[in-house]
């Protein structure tokens, strides 16, 4: 047993310190040591540390995209981090893939015994662990469904929301009226009433945020829907003017996570041609401020006479100012870098040039210990 007062002689290290030895290790292993403790997890998260210490290619957080089952390597060398086919899910039946967060993926698994029931899945690419959730009160109808990670306030707990509509046909359009949170602590659903106090409705296959241990939702209503991991908290951010189409309605935006902000991306109001980049810097006011602009001509080389161009933005660099982007037209899968104005070039879609791309960070920690 250690004597009262022992530290441990990694404790003794200055943050200085503990960086240079940091930076002499494999990029993939120092995924996995951010999970040794808190503390070196902040040193390693730290901007001003991440420029010293090992990278991954393009991107030093975001190893790709999930889209359906295929994995989508934006390194654009060496070996993906996983398997496109997840060969560890094998035993599972019709996985539809829902969403991503923070190295946790959640996807519906069709039930064999009775096809209109399904299960909820939660796994982990990089450790081939995974879990199924006990039933919802939905089990036998899709509802909107979220994932909820936070690495940096539990490497173990994470949550599920699922949004419950009042609609009856089966399109993922109606009004929000509750919402069933699970949580992998207790292992139990709650129940919580529709507490934003207004209409909210979204659509599937637009991203969530999980920030400040309170999910995100971009709505069909000009407003980011917050609600907490508890469901006790709720609240609304009005997003920057949006243009409204008459004939498709509210043009659809993106929210996103970067350099400890909330980030908002959509069609310029006033200039259908161009992109807008928000930031939410004062997280407790609704104030945005206008981060950039870009033209779709300098995006995509091209100059469009209908409106916009048919594209998706699926994912905002978390440490730098980059956006990925998809353009649906081309199938192409691309990067820009704010601070040079610069157009990457990463891969082509070919077949897989859809509209659900899910991020993935890998996560080498124990965070599904219970399962398998």
């Amino acid at each position: 047993m250690a004597e009262e007062g022992w530290i441990p002689p990694e404790e003794k290290l200055t943050d200085d310190l503990l960086v240079e030895v940091l930076s002499r290790v494999p990029y993939k292993s120092l995924c996995r040591v951010k999970c040794v403790c808190r503390r070196w997890r902040r040193v390693i998260s730290d901007p001003d540390h991440r420029r010293l210490l090992p990278r991954y290619h393009l991107d030093d957080a975001i190893a790709g995209f999930f889209n359906h089952q295929s994995f989508i390597d934006v390194s654009g060398r060496g070996r993906p981090f996983v398997h496109a086919l997840l060969p560890f899910l094998i035993v599972f039946n019709d996985l539809e893939l829902l969403d991503s967060c923070n190295g946790l993926l959640l996807c519906r698994c069709w039930r064999l015994a009775d096809p209109r029931r399904f299960d909820y899945l939660v796994f982990n690419p990089a450790t081939e662990q995974w879990v199924i959730l006990p039933e919802s009160r939905w089990t036998h109808k899709e509802q909107i469904a979220r994932l909820g990670f936070d690495p940096a306030v539990s490497s173990s707990n994470f949550h599920v929301f699922e949004l419950v509509e009042d609609n009856v046909d089966g399109d993922h359009d109606g009004n929000i009226v509750a919402v069933e949170i699970y949580s992998s602590e207790t292992g139990v659903w709650s129940h919580k009433d529709n507490g934003w106090g207004c209409i909210i409705r979204m659509l599937d296959d637009w991203r969530s945020v999980i920030f400040k241990g309170m999910l995100h939702l971009i709505t069909m209503d000009d407003v980011v829907a917050v609600v907490d991991v508890e469901g006790n908290t709720w609240r609304t951010i009005p997003v920057p003017q949006t243009f409204v189409d008459p004939y498709y309605g509210v043009d659809d935006g993106f929210i996103d996570m970067s350099q400890g902000c909330l980030y908002f991306v959509n069609t310029d109001h006033d200039d259908l041609y161009k992109l807008s980049v928000w930031v939410l810097e004062d997280y407790c006011s609704d104030k945005w401020t206008l981060k950039h602009t870009v033209s779709h001509l300098h995006l995509f080389g091209t100059n469009k006479q209908h409106f916009g161009y048919d594209y998706k933005v699926v994912s905002i660099h978390p440490d730098r100012n980059i956006i990925f982007l998809v353009s649906l037209n081309d199938g192409i899968l691309m990067s820009y870098e704010m601070d040079y104005r610069e157009v990457h070039y990463i891969c082509d879609l070919e077949h897989i040039a859809t509209l659900n791309y899910l991020p993935y960070v890998p996560l080498y920690s124990e965070s599904l210990a219970d399962g398998h």
